[in-house]
C-alpha cells in the first residue's frame, strides 16, 4: 500500500474494525458518532473511503461531493440509503457486510416470538404502573407449536434452527429451495396458503421486492387461525400494516411483534398502539456482536482493495483484480442480466445452475462471469441488497442449488466465444445463450430451442404461443390499448406451425391487467413479465 487512504466514519465504527485499519501506517481514520448531511458534504471532498450506517443517506449529492472516493462502505447489509446505480457511475466502488448481523437478527426474531408468545412487555408496563395482574397476561408455550418461516436464507435459515431446538414444529416457505435441502434442516415446504392456514406462529425473512410487498394484506389475514402471532424483522411493507392492525384491534389474530416499518421513524403508523402489537425501533443488528461482525468485515475488505487491488464484498463489482475486470466486464455485466432472466423464467425448485464456457473465454479466469450469473440469479431469489459476487455461490448452496461449471471444446461453433446458461427445475430446464462478438457488443442468441439475437431491456414479455395468424397483431394491440410502446419484438419457432416464442421489449413495465388479458387468449400458452 503506497498511496495514503483517508477513511471516514460518519456514524460511529467499533474499536475492532479501526484496529484493523489502525495497523496500516497509510491508512488514517476519522470518526463522528454522528454526522449531519452539511457537514458530510463538506468533509468528504478529502476522503477515499465513507463509511457508513442506515441513517447517513448516500445520494447522488453527497458522491459528487466526495471528488476523491473510491470505497462506499455500508457497516451492514442495506443498501436503501445508497444511491448504488450513481456510484457505479462515477466509478466508485460500493461495498457491504452480508453476513455480521445474521445471528443477531434471527436472535431477535426469537426474542420477539417468545416476547409476544408470553405478553412481556404489556405485563412489564402493567407492573410498573403498580399493579399485580396475572390472569390478564396468560400467554402461550412454543413448544410443539407449529411456526412458518417464510424466506430460508440465511436469517430464515438460522431462526428455523432455533425453533427446531424449541421443540416447534417448522414449516417452510422458500420457492428456491428443494425438498433435499429442506430435509437436511429438519423442516416441512409448505405452500404460502398452508403456512397462513396451520401455523400458530408467522415469522417473514424475505426482502422487500415487488413480489413481496404487501404479501400479507386482510385477504391473507382471513385465512389464519385466530390465534396466530406474526413476527417481522424482515422489511417494512411485507405486511400491509393498515390491514395487520384491523385484525390486532378486532381480535382476529392473537398478536404481533414488528420490529421493521414501511417508513421509518413511522409517522401516524396503525401498528403503533394497536391492540396486542409489540413494536420496537428496527433493532435486529442492535447488538455489541453485529456491529463488531460488520465493521471486522468492513475493515478487512478497505485493507483487501488498497493492498491487494481485489475487491470483497462488492455489491457493484466484482472481486477481481481491476485490470482483468475491464476486460471481462462485457461477460460479467451480460452474465448478471442472464442470471436474472433465467431465474424469472424457472419458476422456483431449482436444483442445478449448470455454466457452459467455449470458445476463447475459457482461457480467463470465468469463475467470476460464473459469480455474476449466479449474483443475477440470486437476486431474484433473496433481494438484491444481500447478494454480491463474493457471496452468490453461498446462495446457491443455502438453497440447494447444485452449481455446475464446465468448459467445452467447440471450435467448430460460430461464436468465437460463447456462454451457455442452464437452469434445472423439478418440471424443467431454462437453457440461455449469450455471446460477446469481436467489437464488444453482447447478445443473447438462444433461449431453450430458438435461435436469435436479443438486447435484453429493464422490462420485457417473453410469450409463449402456438404459432397461428393474427397473435403477433394481438400482442400489439393489448399493449397499445394500454399505452405500453414496444421496443422491438422478436418472433422465433423450431419449425413452421410449431410453437413460437416471442419475445417483446418495452419502453414501460406492463400491468397485472396487461398480463391478464394477454394470457387469457386461447393461442397464448404462457406469458412471463420479466425485469431486470
Amino acid at each position: 500500500m503506497k498511496e495514503k487512504v483517508k477513511v471516514f466514519c460518519a456514524d460511529g465504527f467499533s474499536k475492532a474494525g479501526l484496529e484493523i485499519l489502525s495497523y496500516y501506517e497509510n491508512i488514517s481514520v476519522k470518526v463522528n458518532e454522528k454526522t449531519s448531511r452539511e457537514d458530510l458534504i463538506n468533509e468528504i471532498k478529502d476522503y477515499d473511503v465513507l463509511i457508513v450506517r442506515s441513517s447517513t443517506k448516500v445520494d447522488k449529492e453527497v458522491i459528487d461531493a466526495g471528488k476523491k472516493l473510491k470505497i462506499i462502505a455500508r457497516a451492514g447489509v442495506g443498501l436503501d440509503t445508497i444511491d448504488v446505480e450513481y456510484a457505479t457511475k462515477k466509478g466508485i466502488v460500493v461495498i457491504n457486510s452480508p453476513t455480521g448481523n445474521v445471528i443477531s437478527t434471527a436472535e431477535h426474531a426469537i426474542a420477539l416470538m417468545f416476547s409476544i408468545a408470553r405478553k412481556i412487555p404489556f405485563a412489564h408496563i402493567s407492573t410498573v404502573n403498580g399493579n399485580w395482574d396475572r390472569k390478564s397476561f396468560r400467554g402461550v408455550e412454543l413448544y410443539r407449536k407449529k411456526i412458518g418461516v417464510i424466506g430460508l436464507g440465511k436469517i430464515g435459515t438460522e431462526v428455523a434452527k432455533r425453533c427446531l431446538a424449541l421443540g416447534m414444529e417448522v414449516l417452510a416457505y422458500d420457492p428456491f429451495v428443494t425438498d433435499e435441502r429442506a430435509q437436511q434442516l429438519g423442516v416441512k415446504l409448505c405452500s404460502l396458503e398452508e403456512i397462513y392456514r396451520e401455523s400458530d406462529f408467522i415469522t417473514f425473512h424475505v426482502p422487500l421486492t415487488e413480489q413481496t410487498k404487501n404479501m400479507v394484506t386482510k385477504k391473507e389475514i382471513e385465512m389464519m387461525k385466530p390465534t396466530v402471532r406474526i413476527i417481522n424483522c424482515a422489511r417494512g411493507g411485507i405486511i400491509n400494516e393498515q390491514d395487520l392492525a384491523d385484525a390486532l384491534n378486532s381480535g382476529r389474530i392473537a398478536g404481533a411483534a414488528i420490529d421493521v416499518f414501511s417508513v421509518e421513524p413511522p409517522v401516524n403508523n396503525p401498528l403503533i398502539g394497536a391492540k396486542n402489537c409489540i413494536v420496537v425501533p428496527h433493532l435486529g443488528a442492535s447488538t455489541e456482536e453485529a456491529q463488531e461482525n460488520v465493521s471486522i468485515e468492513i475493515a478487512e475488505s478497505i485493507v483487501k482493495f488498497f493492498k491487494d487491488e481485489v475487491i470483497i464484498n462488492a455489491v457493484n463489482m466484482p472481486s477481481i483484480s481491476l485490470q482483468k475486470y475491464k476486460e471481462l466486464k462485457s461477460f460479467v455485466d451480460m452474465g448478471e442480466i442472464v442470471g436474472k432472466i433465467s431465474a424469472q423464467l424457472s419458476d422456483g425448485g431449482v436444483l442445478q445452475l449448470i455454466v457452459s464456457y467455449s470458445g476463447h473465454i475459457t482461457e480467463d479466469p470465468v469463475q467470476i462471469i460464473t459469480r455474476a450469473i449466479a449474483k443475477g440469479f440470486m437476486e431474484y431469489v433473496v433481494g438484491e441488497n444481500s447478494v454480491n459476487y463474493v457471496n452468490s455461490l453461498l446462495y446457491l448452496e443455502s438453497h440447494g442449488i447444485k452449481l455446475l461449471e464446465t468448459k467445452e471444446d467447440e471450435s467448430f461453433s460460430v461464436f468465437s466465444n460463447l456462454v451457455k446458461v442452464s437452469v434445472v427445475t423439478k418440471t424443467k430446464k431454462v437453457e440461455i445463450w449469450y455471446t460477446i462478438y469481436p467489437n464488444n457488443d453482447s447478445k443473447i442468441v438462444r433461449i431453450d430451442n430458438y435461435y436469435m439475437e436479443l438486447d435484453p431491456t429493464e422490462n420485457m414479455l417473453f410469450v409463449r404461443n402456438y404459432d397461428k395468424p393474427g397473435v403477433v397483431g394481438f400482442l400489439g394491440m393489448v399493449l397499445g390499448d394500454a399505452g405500453i410502446n414496444i421496443g422491438e419484438m422478436k418472433v422465433t419457432r423450431a419449425r413452421r406451425g410449431d410453437k413460437a416464442l416471442t419475445i417483446i421489449t418495452l419502453d414501460s413495465e406492463p400491468s397485472k391487467e396487461v398480463i391478464d388479458k394477454i394470457a387469457s387468449n386461447p393461442d397464448i400458452i404462457e406469458v412471463k413479465k420479466i425485469k431486470i
